[in-house]
């Protein structure tokens, strides 16, 4: 398979999934490619139907999981909004929870979230990066499954960008005294108060990290009435080195075209 074909001189506007769908890398154009193919437009948030289901091809999946991811980092009332991330523990065993999905770059393969530095899940990446991410969008009946790796930024480039996007009350949410999850006396024992002075933006600020995930692996699950279709995706080449981090969802790479954005093995699954 081959990427869709990009428009030169497209960047990413700050931190914005959506642009990167105007720009035509995908969204506008792919849906434009899917309607050639015959295929129910992955935009439209309803079940595609049998009959569209039944001609779905590999590509035509590989270009609806881009055209949802990029949804789900642009539009607060998607299900694919908050996906559940799932990490492993010290222990060995399974952790899970929902992230809000806060930006998706196609070109090297990531999804960003935010999380207090001192959670249990910044932790479990710190000694195991090895993640997933689970999206389900009951609207469409459709669900992603990627699998990959997780780097955590604290005090570098990636995380100053993000940090200076928040809002003085999202900053606030870093505030808590007390380590999340810790037990409490009472809902709000362990919360900062207010939005608070300088000196308590700083301190949120040092409890303020970036996720960022790099999958190699995605499943793709479409259900129908009578008809399924279940794909898997796998790319064994790096889509960007780790120096690249810090410019995660700013500006399109020149080779956004180049075979790093199309899978390397692409094989229909039983559904």
């Amino acid at each position: 398979m081959s990427a869709p074909p990009e428009t030169e001189g497209q960047t990413y506007a700050s931190g914005s999934a959506y642009a990167i769908c105007k720009a035509g890398y995908i969204g506008d154009s792919v849906n434009r490619r899917i309607n050639l193919m015959g295929i129910s437009p992955w935009e439209e948030a309803r079940p595609p139907g049998d009959e569209a289901i039944g001609r779905l091809t590999l590509d035509g999946l590989w270009q609806g999981a881009r055209v949802l991811l990029a949804e789900g980092a642009t539009t607060p009332g998607s299900p694919l909004r908050k996906p559940v991330l799932s990490t492993v523990d010290v222990g060995g065993a399974p952790r899970a929870r929902t992230v809000i999905l806060r930006h998706f770059d196609p070109a090297r393969r990531r999804l960003e979230t935010y999380t207090d530095a001192r959670t249990a899940k910044a932790a479990e990446l710190d000694a195991n990066p090895m993640a997933a991410f689970t999206f389900y969008d009951s609207r469409r009946e459709t669900q992603l499954r990627l699998s990959g790796r997780v780097t955590l930024h604290t005090d570098d480039e990636c995380a100053e960008r993000a940090w200076n996007t928040l809002g003085p009350r999202n900053m606030a949410d870093y505030l808590a005294r007390a380590v999340p999850g810790t037990p409490s006396p009472s809902p709000q024992a362990a919360m900062a108060d207010g939005e608070g002075d300088e000196a308590r933006r700083a301190a949120a600020r040092a409890n303020f990290a970036v996720l960022v995930f790099t999958y190699d692996r995605l499943d793709m699950l479409v259900l129908g009435r009578a008809i399924h279709r279940r794909a898997l995706f796998g790319w064994t080449t790096s889509p960007a080195s780790a120096s690249d981090d810090a410019t995660s969802g700013l500006t399109a790479p020149d080779d956004a075209t180049s075979d790093l954005t199309a899978p390397d093995d692409a094989v229909w699954l039983v559904p």
